[in-house]
């Protein structure tokens, strides 16, 4: 798989159930949600934001990205609704936001995770990155998964937005607003950009 494209993602998208995309205000969802919500809108089918309540902003940085994201497809700001428990353990945080998601408000769950780079280390003691099993995937779904984020990157660029998100995105796990320079996310996020052959002026 070389790029992301509106095909791809559509492959993922039951057209016969709601959906909701879990938007962290950061870049890869940000791109995810855009790309669905169009494809959605072409479908006459729900696509409805959710977003998960962390140490990195992400209510303050999931709003900016919808009133950009509603702006460029000329919808009304969609407010994202705010799902899952903020705990000391992310993990958990998350799989009790995509809980909500499914179980609460009943959608399908798509998530944003994106593969890691190899060229990278994420932590001391990384874990492998495994496919939900079948059985889960009846609930939600993982588009980016075997794609790294320079190609989110590229996928935006392709959309049309990625100048629009660069500035309203944030990648940092470890504060809120600017970036530590020292957590994998926002090595990464350098990384993908330079990979990608691309400028990040975003100061989130």
């Amino acid at each position: 798989m070389e790029k992301i494209t509106l095909d791809h993602v559509a492959k993922f998208i039951p057209e016969n159930k709601p959906i909701g995309i879990l938007v962290s205000g950061g870049f890869d969802s940000a791109t995810l949600w855009y790309a669905t919500k169009k494809i959605c809108m072409e479908r006459d089918q729900e696509c409805l934001p959710y977003t998960i309540p962390k140490l990195d902003g992400a209510e303050h940085h999931s709003k900016k990205v919808m009133e950009v994201t509603c702006h460029l497809l000329d919808i009304p700001v969609v407010e994202p609704t705010m799902v899952g428990e903020k705990t000391d353990d992310p993990t958990e945080t998350t799989i009790s936001g995509i809980r909500d998601v499914i179980k609460k408000y009943e959608k399908f769950a798509l998530v944003a995770d994106t593969a890691y780079f190899e060229d990278l280390e994420y932590h001391t003691d990384p874990e492998p990155r495994r496919r939900p099993e079948a059985r889960v995937l009846q609930f939600m779904e993982q588009p980016y998964f075997y794609f790294t984020k320079d190609k989110a990157l590229l996928f935006a660029k392709d959309l049309g937005i990625l100048n629009h998100i660069i500035p309203v995105t944030h990648s940092c796990t470890e504060q809120d607003w600017g970036r530590c320079k020292e957590c994998y996310w926002c090595k990464e996020r350098e990384l993908a950009f330079v990979k990608a052959g691309l400028e990040d002026y975003g100061l989130a």
